[in-house]
């Protein structure tokens, strides 16, 4: 199974914003990593209200032992100003394969815009055993 902070990977949930009105934004990705892992991920991402939005990542893997793995996670802009944006997000992990929870996760998110062509992102990450990671 993937640590519960692949879902703070780079995704929708990577910044500090959140999508905007009506309008689904969808990431996809595929990895393969030097152990020879395969993974491919799809998230689609939606505002539900004006500071928050759902997003709902699948991740599958044939050689992770759990196969198929969705993440549901809800996402709160609770900072916005001219230059800094910054969001808390929390989820879960759940195996579609085995029908398990594999537990759950929080991160904070901040985006810095530092020019009309770069922003920085930093975010801070908990698993379901408090195990932080930067």
């Amino acid at each position: 199974m993937p640590s519960l902070v692949f879902a703070a990977g780079a995704y929708l949930v990577d910044d500090g914003g959140i999508n905007e009105a009506n309008k689904l934004q969808v990431e996809n990705w595929y990895s393969q990593s030097n152990t020879g892992e395969t993974i491919l991920v799809t998230n689609p991402g939606y505002q539900l209200l004006p500071n928050a939005e759902f997003a709902m990542q699948e991740s599958y893997s044939e050689d992770s032992k759990t196969v198929n793995t969705v993440w549901p996670q809800v996402k709160y802009l609770w900072h916005k100003s001219e230059n800094v944006l910054s969001s808390t997000t929390i989820g879960t992990n759940y195996s579609t394969t085995d029908q398990k929870n594999y537990g759950s996760y929080a991160y904070s998110s901040t985006t810095v815009n530092v020019s009309e062509s770069a922003d920085v992102h930093f975010y801070n990450a908990f698993d379901k055993n408090l195990v932080f990671h930067s």
